[in-house]
């Protein structure tokens, strides 16, 4: 402003104005910035377009029960080596059984707090390899919720007579994935009948002998044991497997003596 005070007097009146109201603008004028869209205002402009604010993804997807089950038997020779091992320490291992377990499948696909839930073998050495084994499978990683798999049941049998030429048949993973599909059936069952009968809300197993036959029905199921000494409800079980259905394949009729069928309350 000091500036301008020689040059006003030769200047017409309009002039003197406009030049007088150009300055005043330039003084108080603040120079042009970009607003932090940290601090911005909720709602505005700068906040909602802010460049550095990454948009929401998707919510985390659950994994199915089948998923879990296909993904556990591709990789079940991970596990294999521990039983076969065993059996030669221990030959009475070779009729067979089952060990049931529970663990939590992360994100990424690890394996995290596998604990045993029932065993038909009653061998800890055996049953804590089998656990720190389960550390070592991997799932499919992905955008997963952690999925608590509360029960799983792990068939170990002997494997077939080497000597023996092969033939065309079911494999027990096929079996497994099939009663894996009616799992909730047979919950439902359970939960019905525990309802109706109290005295079942301890749980318990029950094994059947399941016959296959080629076009998928289940012929020859016959119950083996239960733990529940229940007749009426072992024989809604066993109508339940007889109901099920898997793929029609042009093959022998698959026999498996003794599988373990585990029902517990809900956790």
């Amino acid at each position: 402003m000091e500036g301008l005070h020689g040059i006003l007097p030769i200047m017409s009146r309009p002039c003197r104005l406009l030049l007088l109201l150009a300055a005043l603008l330039g003084a108080t004028a603040a120079p042009a910035q970009w607003a932090d869209p940290r601090t911005a205002p909720a709602g505005s402009m700068t906040q909602a377009w802010d460049p550095g604010t990454a948009p929401p993804g998707p919510p985390p997807a659950e994994r199915s029960s089948e998923s879990v089950t296909a993904g556990f038997f591709r990789q079940f020779p991970i596990l294999w080596p521990t039983f076969v091992e065993a059996m030669k320490e221990t030959p009475e291992l070779r009729k067979g059984g089952s060990i049931t377990v529970a663990f939590t499948i992360e994100a990424d696909g690890r394996v995290t707090d596998p604990k045993l839930v029932a065993s038909d073998f009653n061998r800890p050495e055996l049953e804590s390899q089998i656990l720190r084994q389960l550390r070592l499978i991997r799932f499919d990683p992905g955008n997963f919720a952690p999925k608590p798999v509360a029960s799983f049941q792990i068939p170990l049998h002997p494997a077939p007579n080497p000597t023996k030429p092969a033939v065309p048949s079911r494999s027990l993973d096929e079996v497994q994935l099939g009663f894996e599909s009616q799992k909730a059936a047979f919950l439902k069952l359970y939960e019905d009948a525990r309802a109706q009968w109290p005295v079942l809300s301890e749980g318990g197993k029950i094994i059947v002998r399941l016959e296959v036959a080629p076009d998928g029905r289940m012929t020859g199921s016959s119950l083996v044991s239960s733990t529940f000494r229940h007749p009426e409800f072992e024989s809604r079980i066993l109508a339940q497997v007889q109901s099920m259905r898997l793929e029609a394949k042009d093959i022998p009729a698959f026999v498996y003596p003794n599988y373990p069928i585990v029902l517990h309350p809900p956790t």
